[in-house]
């Protein structure tokens, strides 16, 4: 016999993100860029301890 098992589809939080990038060129040939991101409720779940992410990024020619 197999127990019967209910799992809830529905999301209990409501996942709200905001992000923030800024690029500046170094020279001719390189591109700095800079971003940061703040995610409340991540994954919709509600209660969830907000996440922050911050990178950098650079680009240039060979």
């Amino acid at each position: 016999m197999d127990p019967t098992r209910h799992a809830s589809l529905a999301p209990s939080g409501r996942e709200i993100s905001m992000e923030a990038a800024w690029r500046v060129q170094l020279s001719d040939e390189a591109v700095a860029s800079f971003a940061a991101r703040l995610t409340r409720e991540p994954g919709h779940i509600a209660g969830a301890r907000p996440e922050g992410l911050l990178w950098a990024g650079v680009r240039t020619r060979w």
